[in-house]
């Protein structure tokens, strides 16, 4: 777990010094930006930024039906409609 605090520097200022603060540590562990993962490769130079609302679109699993899309968020009501969907779909597909 990482936690640290900077004066004057906003949360994109933090994502920003996090990101260099990881790829730093692959370079000194492994030598390059690049490491195995099982099956994958990672790399920890390449890094994507999403707000919770945008990871929920791209990592919708296809078992819970269709990806909802941004509007769908835009009540309380909406948002948990889509938590349920998501949650029917997975639990029907993991009977």
């Amino acid at each position: 777990m990482l936690e640290f605090y900077q004066a004057y520097i906003d949360y994109q200022g933090i994502m920003d010094l996090t990101q260099e603060l990881i790829t730093q540590a692959a370079i000194d562990v492994n030598g390059v930006t690049k490491a195995k993962w099982g099956d994958q490769e990672i790399d920890w130079a390449n890094w994507q930024r999403f707000t919770m609302r945008e990871a929920i679109i791209h990592y919708w699993p296809e078992v819970a039906g269709a990806k909802p899309v941004m509007s769908d968020f835009a009540s309380q009501d909406g948002g948990k409609d889509t938590g349920r969907a998501l949650q029917s779909g997975t639990r029907a597909h993991a009977l």
